[in-house]
């Protein structure tokens, strides 16, 4: 009886916190000066948004963060952040490709919105709020049996205090091509709660690598989506490179929808101070013939925290499917901690699928022999530091976007 109260008394408060602050959010959303596609698509998010209860908090997945550690504390929407986009050229321009950027060009949002709106990439009570409060985001389309030539950079830049609901949308069609990196970055001092969702739809045969970067301030908050659709024999690899926030939760959903599609997922993640970094991942074999790969390493010291949370579904009837699922942490301190959760789910017996976990410390041998060539201890745990992400990073599908995330890691070690 005491732990039914308790949970309804948890329900009762998540539900009404913070309401009148959402409720400002959404009146000053459907404020601003927009077209009406825009406008119904809000409306209709906000509505799906209030029909889904906050009760998730009692759900596994939640577990380990507090399931309100993102409600915005305040009303504030910062006039000085921005978002950068950068690499395309006139010949990708002339063949089609587009690139809408909110606030700055919302007609030109307009087709992304009707057309991929409800792909089921909003499915929870945080994907409806991002999607009926976004305020700035990024919608791309590459055409049919097109390469895009050289990488695409979306940056998004936070400054100051304030709550942002970025938006990233990317669709690839039939047989296209591109590289692209997102990178989310805030000032030190800079307090940010942040709800995120990038959105990436790839159509037959189409290829995507993509490389999300999240180095924002440690007195940030993030909680960051990612919801991935994959066709047939569509490819995406994607890495994911966590090093910013106080608080992280990232939340993967990723498809596998019809046969030949094939996922290879990389991740990394550095955490140092108190910070908390919650991963989880979802891949969903939706067809026959499927295959992913996932490999993550994560990396702590003083009193950080990660939790990794790995799930493979494989549905029943969908045989000769092949994925892969691993997380190695390596632990600096005796205060760090690390856990880890893989987990499979396979309904038939004609798949070949494997997970494990690895929880370790820096070896005391490595460490002697380094100082023994003249290497200084601060030095040497640096240098293993990086030889345990350089498994990772040397899976990039090209090499400045290699070099970019070992730059980023070498900054924050």
């Amino acid at each position: 009886m005491g732990t039914s109260l308790k949970n309804m008394k948890t329900k009762s408060s998540l539900s009404t916190l913070n309401k009148d602050i959402f409720l400002t959010f959404k009146k000053k959303a459907m404020e601003i000066p927009e077209p009406f596609p825009i406008k119904k698509f809000r409306k209709t998010s906000w509505a799906e948004m209030e029909k889904v209860s906050w009760s998730d908090l009692n759900r596994e997945d939640w577990r380990y963060t507090k399931y309100d550690a993102f409600f915005p504390s305040a009303f504030i929407y910062s006039d000085i952040d921005s978002t950068n986009i950068s690499g395309l050229t006139s010949k990708d321009v002339s063949s089609g490709v587009e690139v809408a950027k909110y606030p700055e060009q919302p007609n030109k949002i307009i087709p992304f919105i009707q057309n991929n709106g409800r792909n089921h990439c909003f499915n929870d009570k945080w994907t409806f709020l991002n999607a009926a409060l976004f305020n700035r985001g990024v919608f791309v389309e590459i055409p049919k049996d097109y390469t895009v030539e050289g990488p695409l950079y979306i940056h998004h830049i936070f400054k100051g205090k304030g709550s942002e609901f970025p938006l990233t949308f990317l669709k690839l069609n039939e047989g296209s091509e591109l590289n692209v990196i997102e990178e989310f970055t805030g000032e030190p001092g800079a307090l940010k709660e942040i709800i995120s969702n990038t959105v990436i739809n790839l159509e037959d045969n189409a290829k995507l690598n993509h490389v999300h970067i999240q180095n924002l301030s440690q007195e940030s908050k993030t909680l960051h989506y990612q919801n991935v659709f994959l066709n047939k024999d569509a490819a995406l690899q994607t890495h994911s490179v966590q090093i910013g926030s106080k608080i992280l939760r990232v939340i993967q959903n990723i498809e596998l929808r019809a046969p030949g599609s094939n996922l290879k997922n990389y991740g990394l993640l550095y955490g140092s101070h108190k910070q908390h970094m919650d991963i989880e991942t979802n891949q969903h074999h939706k067809a026959s013939n499927t295959r992913g790969e996932l490999l993550y390493r994560h990396v702590l010291t003083d009193s950080a925290r990660s939790i990794f949370k790995g799930k493979i579904v494989i549905g029943k009837g969908n045989t000769f499917c092949k994925s892969s699922q691993k997380n190695e942490n390596l632990l600096l301190s005796p205060k760090a901690e690390a856990i880890s959760l893989p987990k499979l789910e396979i309904l038939n017996n004609e798949v070949q699928c494997n997970h494990g976990s690895t929880i370790s410390s820096i070896d005391e041998d490595q460490l002697f022999y380094l100082a023994s060539r003249g290497i200084g201890n601060d030095d040497a745990r640096k240098m293993i530091i990086e030889g345990f992400f350089e498994g990772i990073i040397k899976k990039s599908a090209t090499d400045y976007m290699a070099g970019l995330i070992s730059k980023r890691v070498k900054e924050v070690l």
